[in-house]
């Protein structure tokens, strides 16, 4: 009895704070890829001849302005997920938006095969090769800190490069998403802690000037009903 009692009382709590576990049939992400013309012109007066390969010209800039978009579509299928990217470009003027690649990850083994359009180049490997491998860590986690993301109470995690300190990713998270698969995050260690709704990754010198903003739509089976 008190172990019924103790169990009604733990159901109760979760449906009053809106902690039921989801699994969504789909997930849009928006990339926003922003390099504004003020990092360009700063980046260039620290970005010294001396520190350049020899193969790049003196004259060459550092780095190119740019403002332009992307898409992710991850379907979850029963045995594995689907992950269609789209990004822009602009030729001669005018923007396109070309399909970056399509890749299909099986649930079980989490093996993935990509295909890429523009070299027509097919490749399969182990999307988590190494669970502990994500070239950044954890360094602030604040659960206070608290966004609505697509209808989530999501708390703030940050996460700095290993490889290149001072190159930061913000995040909204939720723990009440579990998938097994992240498009953006290669880490199951990190991904059975929270699912990432939200992230900004840039430089932290220039947090407005450099940086790639995503933003996350979940669809549920009785959204298409």
């Amino acid at each position: 009895m008190k172990l019924t009692l103790n169990f009604l009382l733990l159901l109760s709590q979760l449906v009053c704070f809106g902690q039921e576990i989801k699994e969504p049939i789909e997930i849009i992400i928006t990339g926003h890829h922003v390099i504004t013309k003020e990092y360009v012109r700063k980046n260039d007066s620290i970005f010294k001849a001396s520190l350049r390969p020899d193969w790049v010209p003196t004259n060459a800039p550092s780095a190119t302005a740019q403002d332009s978009y992307s898409q992710i579509q991850l379907i979850n299928r029963k045995n594995y997920f689907l992950d269609y990217r789209t990004q822009e470009e602009v030729r001669d003027g005018f923007k396109y938006t070309i399909i970056s690649s399509m890749k299909q990850v099986q649930k079980d083994s989490l093996k993935k095969r990509e295909f890429r359009p523009v070299t027509f180049q097919l490749t399969s490997y182990k999307s988590f090769s190494n669970k502990d491998n994500f070239p950044y860590r954890i360094i602030e986690t604040d659960e206070n800190r608290t966004k609505t993301v697509d209808g989530f109470n999501c708390f703030y995690v940050k996460m700095e490069s290993i490889k290149f300190p001072g190159r930061f990713i913000d995040m909204y998270v939720t723990n009440q998403i579990k998938l097994a698969y992240h498009p953006l995050i290669s880490s199951s260690k990190i991904i059975s802690q929270f699912y990432p709704l939200y992230m900004k990754i840039y430089n932290g010198e220039f947090p407005n000037d450099d940086y790639k903003e995503y933003t996350f739509r979940c669809r549920f089976p009785r959204e298409r009903e």
